[in-house]
């Protein structure tokens, strides 16, 4: 019953309640074939078993069908969550791309105008940005949720 495994406690409680109807259904079979088997044919009472198996048979694969379908909604849900992490992660690399780019251009500009004061002034303000950024490390999601994880050339 390895389709079982990953089954939430609710499917888990309807499913015992339906082998517990099932099993409840077969006395009351057994009650009425042993009380009636006189008057019943054994014909009829072949049939009503087998109609109950079939059932029950078709029970546990719609129970298994339901489940793999389950399983299935909750991968689709960790696919989209995965598209929708790459998707902001590509944003960021395209947002890092512009200003890379940006920052290209403007070193090329003081080059072409050789403007080498404008430069190191552009670039004293590049690092500083650069040191204010590299500060933020303590935001980072591994320290905010595993203080012990802190480590210093981040600061």
């Amino acid at each position: 019953m390895e389709f079982l495994k990953n089954v939430n406690k609710k499917t888990k409680v309807f499913l015992v309640l339906n082998l517990l109807f099932w099993l409840f259904y077969i006395i009351l079979q057994i009650w009425i074939t042993v009380t009636y088997r006189k008057s019943l044919p054994i014909a009829l009472n072949f049939f009503d078993f087998i109609v109950l198996i079939a059932y029950f048979l078709i029970s546990i694969y719609s129970f298994k069908k339901f489940i793999v379908l389950g399983d299935t909604k909750e991968k689709l849900q960790n696919a989209e969550d995965y598209n929708k992490s790459l998707k902001d992660m590509n944003d960021n690399v395209r947002c890092f791309k512009h200003d890379y780019n940006n920052t290209v251009t403007i070193i090329s500009g003081f080059l072409k105008n050789n403007d080498l004061s404008g430069l190191k002034n552009y670039f004293y303000q590049l690092e500083k940005d650069c040191k204010s950024v590299n500060n933020l490390g303590i935001l980072d999601p591994n320290v905010i949720n595993n203080p012990r994880y802190i480590s210093f050339d981040k600061f």
